[in-house]
């Protein structure tokens, strides 16, 4: 019927677009070489308010969301600024289905990256290192979403049952950092990144357990919202967790 026939439509305008971000956001890396010319291209809409306490840490929670390479040169360039993550060496080690071009890709991104103004710590090994950065009041930035973990904490996500690494939302309990949910969205030829209000004020008082769980769902509305008025930018990330979580990572979902 026609409504049918207007979701196929909408469905294959999402697809396409979505392939248009990825190969752009693919292509950001190799800016990186002048990483002048993406701090150039980059756009803060609400930075982070100076209302949080003195020395109080700033963990941007960066979603595998829009063009989030992208933005790490105007970051840098912004403040003082680390970055957790696998790194594209690891990422490759624990991958065996990786075609030729994407491994090129993440080799070409892992030596363009030591050109940005960025300290980059191991998501095994940085993590105190990340602790004491947070707790000089310095920022920290790390993949709220990503599927590195050992403990999850299950939660309602895009209307099914999903699954959170509680790590993120645990260091931001140890150093008590304000979380700020950051989105980078591609515009007229210029990546905009917005800043969200913390997800995690005037919750000192909750007990570990208790504070994880609500950061947990106020991160997940957040990231929801930005979801479906741009699925485009999520689309590919959910495609990467239904071909790698079939390998060794965890899934995001129950059932893929």
């Amino acid at each position: 019927d026609r409504t049918a026939d207007m979701l196929g439509i909408y469905s294959k305008n999402i697809g396409r677009k979505a392939f248009i971000e990825h190969i752009l956001n693919e292509l950001d890396i190799f800016y990186f070489e002048r990483p002048e010319i993406l701090i150039k291209l980059t756009r803060f809409r609400g930075m982070i308010k100076k209302d949080s306490q003195e020395g109080q840490g700033v963990l941007l929670f960066i979603s595998h969301f829009g063009p989030n390479t992208g933005i790490i040169p105007a970051l840098g360039n912004a403040m003082p600024y680390a970055q957790i993550g696998l790194s594209p060496t690891d990422l490759i080690k624990e991958n065996n289905i990786m075609d030729r071009t994407r491994i090129r890709s993440l080799m070409i991104k892992e030596r363009l990256l030591s050109n940005t103004n960025t300290l980059f710590l191991s998501q095994e090994t940085g993590l105190r290192k990340a602790l004491n950065i947070l707790r000089t009041g310095s920022s920290v930035g790390i993949a709220a979403d990503g599927r590195a973990g050992k403990k999850f904490v299950p939660a309602r996500f895009l209307g099914r049952e999903a699954y959170f690494s509680e790590g993120p939302f645990k260091l931001a309990y140890m150093a008590k950092a304000l979380i700020i949910p950051v989105f980078p969205i591609r515009e007229n030829n210029r990546i905009i990144l917005y800043f969200h209000e913390p997800v995690n004020a005037g919750m000192d008082q909750l007990n570990r357990d208790e504070y994880i769980s609500r950061a947990v769902q106020n991160y997940i509305r957040c990231l929801e919202e930005r979801v479906y008025s741009q699925p485009s930018s999520y689309l590919y990330f959910l495609h990467l967790c239904r071909v790698y979580t079939r390998e060794k990572y965890n899934a995001l979902f129950r059932q893929l």
